[in-house]
């Protein structure tokens, strides 16, 4: 059996005795310094996990994460530090965002149970790291290749159920969007709706998903499923000051009504041309159009746009609902957010439900409504149609 490598740079020899004492007895053979300048002679590719306390002489440990993404480095890496948790917290996330499998942290004075449970989760996301290193590189399309797919009828959609937290019934579906490519195989939004936009085909897609959509609301609803219907809208159409007409036409053609609906918006598209987007969503509101504000936290003028955009929901981003449970940052935004949404009166949804411990924070919280992993994934119609039949999630208490 192959021992796991592990290396640990902390300016304290005692911690650093400590570490490695716990490490070795967990199976690793330890590697140590005290000094910035050593730990580079001392890094090596084939390190399985890296302990690295932030406060250091010389350099410090952003410093030394950056160094590590430069390196591409695949090791586990554990934070220290005496300092403020927030700044722990934060430097957990520039570390991820530099691409590094930053898996905890571990303020000062630490418990020994912490530590190990640290090591045993490093173990475990091994094989998790080793799948990504050896993950093939997205596919990249054209605009010719789109034009063909939106000709050829080639996109479909998946619905990803959203129900109540505490009686767990379902109460929507969010259509999204794939493309099966028939050479490249399945192909997801964040490959093709910029190049949508870029490219002038965004409108003529966005039509096809829309028709889909409301097309799938129909059939359930003449099988006694009646599901609100949210659907993504790119932030270039809101600039489109007859895109309330064209909705209400296509709602007409169908039947649909309007308040089965809701037309999902993110906060970055909001603030392109603001007066067009004001406009544009006025007028879908006065026709029984729900709108929602989706990644809500994610973008600069949030509260700004909260206070003037006629929207019915909210959407918490799962950036910040996923780890809320460890980072009080995330959890402070979740709790602000949905003080907002309650006092504006609007329906707050989190997204990122992806445990029945976020489920339960969440539900202490207020928040009465969810969707996530937990519930369910994204999934074509006939497969949620037989999911709901059996499923927990439509039960009600």
């Amino acid at each position: 059996m192959v021992s796991k490598k592990l290396l640990v740079i902390d300016d304290n020899p005692d911690m650093i005795r400590l570490i490695s004492e716990i490490a070795e007895d967990s199976g690793f053979v330890v590697s140590s310094t005290t000094g910035a300048d050593y730990f580079f002679s001392l890094y090596h590719a084939d390190l399985d996990v890296i302990v690295l306390d932030l406060i250091m002489p010389g350099m410090d440990g952003i410093e030394l994460l950056r160094f590590l993404a430069e390196k591409q480095c695949k090791a586990a890496i554990i934070l220290m530090s005496g300092c403020d948790k927030r700044v722990l917290d934060t430097a957990k996330e520039l570390g991820q965002a530099h691409g590094l499998r930053v898996i905890g942290i571990l303020p000062k004075p630490y418990r020994v149970m912490d530590f190990q449970v640290l090591l045993e989760k490093a173990t475990e996301t091994d094989n998790v790291a080793s799948s990504f290193s050896q993950e093939k590189a997205k596919p990249t399309v054209t605009e010719e290749e789109l034009q063909t797919a939106l000709n050829n009828g080639n996109f479909f959609l998946h619905y990803q159920p959203q129900a109540y937290l505490k009686s767990r019934r379902v109460y929507g579906v969010e259509a999204l969007s794939r493309w099966q490519h028939p050479d490249k195989g399945l192909i997801f939004p964040d490959l093709f709706i910029d190049l949508a936009e870029r490219s002038g085909l965004i409108r003529e897609l966005t039509e096809q998903v829309l028709t889909r959509a409301l097309k799938q609301y129909n059939r359930w609803r003449q099988k006694g499923i009646n599901l609100n219907m949210s659907v993504n809208i790119p932030a270039g159409i809101l600039s489109d000051l007859s895109f309330p007409n064209q909705i209400q036409e296509l709602l007409d053609e169908l039947n649909v009504p309007a308040k089965a609906l809701l037309l999902e918006v993110t906060e970055t598209g909001l603030i392109k041309e603001i007066k067009k987007s004001l406009d544009v969503l006025t007028r879908l509101r006065m026709k029984g159009v729900g709108i929602s504000v989706d990644d809500f936290g994610t973008g600069y003028s949030g509260l700004q746009q909260a206070r003037e955009i006629p929207a019915t929901e909210l959407k918490i981003d799962k950036s910040f609902v996923i780890p809320m449970m460890e980072n009080d940052s995330a959890r402070v935004i979740v709790h602000t957010a949905l003080q907002i949404g309650q006092q504006l009166n609007m329906r707050v949804i989190a997204e990122g439900v992806e445990t029945e411990e976020i489920r339960l924070a969440l539900q202490e919280a207020g928040c009465r409504f969810g969707q996530g992993y937990l519930i369910s994934r994204p999934l074509p119609p006939d497969i949620f149609e037989e999911w709901l039949k059996t499923a927990d999630w439509n039960r009600v208490d």
